[in-house]
């Protein structure tokens, strides 16, 4: 809710005493007024600031912190080029912050269904492949993907092999730092 320039006036002089010093507070006109709203002038212009903050913080809105956001999440990088309209751009940094803290195979498979690719996320030990060592198979994340029929959101690429690219690029993104990742896209 905004407040006009009366409004803060009037507060302002709410907060002085009352007596014959501060009489002139709720007078129009009077010098006193007068400076009292130049103070509340300030104090709207600081309102005004209060809200475009408020209101351009959240990155799915923001048009003035893109490039603080961006900078926050780590665009750009190898999946992502921080180029684009306004609207690419927020989708890129909430694609970003939704994969944050991806950890177990259901998580995985969650961002594979955001972008319509229905995944079965295994380990190496569970996927039945056969790696020379035991070690090898239990740092390997293992991705059978297959492409959804309809995507779920408007994405900047068509469905294909672009698609399954992008994907595996956002998983080595996100995959523990210790782990390789096998993707088989179909």
């Amino acid at each position: 809710m905004a407040f006009t320039l009366e409004d803060h006036t009037n507060a302002i002089a709410a907060y002085l005493p009352n007596g014959l010093t501060f009489e002139a507070k709720g007078i129009s006109g009077s010098n006193f007024r007068q400076l009292l709203t130049g103070i509340a002038g300030e104090f709207q212009r600081a309102q005004c600031y209060i809200q475009t903050l408020e209101d351009e913080f959240i990155p799915d809105l923001t048009t003035l912190f893109i490039d603080e956001w961006e900078q926050a999440v780590g665009i750009p990088d190898d999946c992502f080029t921080g180029s684009g309209t306004a609207d690419e751009r927020r989708r890129d940094i909430l694609t970003k912050l939704a994969v944050l803290g991806t950890q177990t195979p259901e998580d995985f498979e969650a961002v594979a269904l955001v972008f319509g690719v229905v995944a079965d996320v295994l380990s190496g030990v569970d996927s039945g492949i056969v790696f020379p060592d035991i070690a090898t198979a239990r740092y390997t994340i293992v991705v059978n993907a297959t492409l959804s029929e309809s995507l779920p959101y408007t994405l900047p690429f068509t469905l294909g092999s672009d698609l399954l690219t992008f994907l595996e690029c956002i998983f080595n993104k996100i995959k523990p730092e210790n782990c390789q990742v096998l993707f088989q896209g179909v």
